[in-house]
């Protein structure tokens, strides 16, 4: 990621915030890296799966995934785009 980079070029040693914000499309599923731990919806209609469990969340609405084992599976629930944030934290070492 573009953080690690940073990190090593830096040299930094404190820890920073990935922030990812995607759009997903009617039949799209994106599979969330393990590291992203909190999603918020910022517009559509969310379905998530985490370890077999279904999620529907809608604009407005966000999850803690910090007590969550394994990664999330995101898609759009509706026709309308899916647009969504998600933080995770990056130690630099």
């Amino acid at each position: 990621m573009v953080l690690d980079v940073a990190c090593k070029y830096h040299n930094y040693t404190q820890s920073v915030t990935d922030m990812l914000r995607l759009v997903l499309y009617k039949g799209e599923v994106f599979r969330l890296p393990t590291t992203f731990k909190e999603i918020r919806i910022l517009s559509g209609s969310a379905w998530l799966t985490i370890n077999g469990n279904d999620i529907m969340l809608g604009q407005g609405q966000e999850i803690d995934l910090s007590s969550k084992k394994g990664f999330a599976l995101i898609s759009t629930l509706r026709d309308t785009p899916l647009i969504l944030e998600a933080k995770g934290e990056n130690t630099c070492h």
